[in-house]
């Protein structure tokens, strides 16, 4: 007798302690089987940010620069600059790796502006923008606009449709030059260096 009362304590051990391991495994697979619907929901979160990133806007206008040389490296161009006094209100612009001598931006080509020394002649080039401030957003038509490029003052209405710092680096502008297609040149220059979601391209 003693023997099979221990053999029956010993069976209902075992089928206590597979029950309840049966138990602990049925619970996992339910709490997976509910985390699956949040790890659906999170992937087509990710898919509709993904979308929206792609669809990011962008603003563009088409200029015509008067150029006067390129160069493969900025110290080559700031010599060939440097050489010439007539060329003392150009910029260097950097585009892809090539240094590009500028000496005014234009919303399209004007008539004998190429009869320059050093020879020139224009260069076509897109401007656009994908920054994420709507002012930002918005230099390529700022700088197609003239009315822009010549306002003395700026009223606070005007300040929320303009980037940053635009009425000091206007008015800094206008101190070298009075001629719409220099300040527009200069503009773009100085925004062009601090923001990488500006981008020209040929």
């Amino acid at each position: 007798m003693p023997i099979i009362r221990t053999v029956r304590k010993s069976s209902v051990a075992q089928a206590m302690f597979f029950g309840g391991l049966t138990g602990l495994v049925g619970v996992i697979v339910f709490i997976f089987i509910l985390q699956l619907p949040s790890n659906e929901q999170q992937e087509d979160e990710l898919a509709s940010t993904t979308q929206v990133s792609s669809e990011q806007e962008v603003v563009s206008q088409s200029f015509f620069a008067l150029q006067h040389g390129v160069f493969s490296n900025f110290d080559s161009a700031a010599q060939f600059l440097a050489s010439y006094p007539t060329l003392n209100k150009s910029t260097i612009f950097e585009v892809d790796d090539q240094y590009y001598i500028w000496s005014q931006l234009d919303q399209e080509k004007v008539e004998g502006a190429t009869l320059t020394t050093p020879s020139s002649f224009y260069k076509k080039m897109t401007l656009s923008s994908s920054c994420p401030t709507t002012s930002e957003l918005q230099l390529p038509n700022l700088l197609m606009d003239e009315k822009w490029l010549s306002v003395e003052t700026l009223t606070d209405a005007q300040q929320a449709n303009v980037p940053k710092d635009w009425g000091t680096n206007l008015a800094e502008v206008q101190k070298l030059t009075n001629q719409v297609n220099v300040i527009r040149l200069h503009m773009l220059m100085n925004y062009y260096e601090q923001l990488d979601c500006l981008k020209v391209t040929f």
